[in-house]
């Protein structure tokens, strides 16, 4: 009736014993006949059986971290370059800022120049006046036999 009893190491000679946990061997004859007790009937029970099915989750494991090692690379790799996205669009930002401030500059040169410039046509215009009205007077002098007008 007892499949398995742990004295009796018939666990060794199976091809899972060589491995360097043999207490997986002794474990799956516990778990066999553990089931077995709660009433588990059929092949997938016996130890062999199970040796199989834990190769066959050793193996989804195996591809379970390499899955999960590439996926750790590829996060890695989409954070470096959303890093250096962000960084770009940083730099960007501060270029744009250093090219709103340029503009801000030039703008404020300009209407200087345009400001300095209106006042130095001012100058220039009252200038140009003055002298005007002094060719004016030295005409009417000189019409007027050298006489300095009346009143001005």
């Amino acid at each position: 009736d007892v499949v398995y009893q742990q004295k009796d190491g018939w666990w060794k000679d199976k091809k899972y014993a060589i491995r360097s946990v043999q207490k997986a061997g002794c474990a799956l004859f516990t778990l066999s006949h553990a089931l077995q007790r709660l009433g588990r009937e059929g092949d997938a029970l016996q130890p062999d059986a199970l040796a199989a099915a834990a190769e066959g989750l050793a193996q989804s494991l195996a591809l379970v971290k390499s899955n999960q090692i590439e996926f750790q690379s590829g996060l890695e790799m989409f954070s470096k370059g959303m890093e250096e996205l962000l960084e770009g669009l940083r730099r960007r930002q501060e270029e744009d800022g250093a090219l709103d401030n340029y503009f801000n500059r030039l703008e404020a040169a300009l209407e200087a120049f345009q400001e300095r410039a209106a006042e130095t046509l001012q100058e220039s215009s009252v200038q140009t006046q003055e002298i005007l009205l002094e060719v004016l007077r030295q005409a009417k002098a000189g019409q007027n036999g050298g006489k300095p007008e009346a009143g001005g």
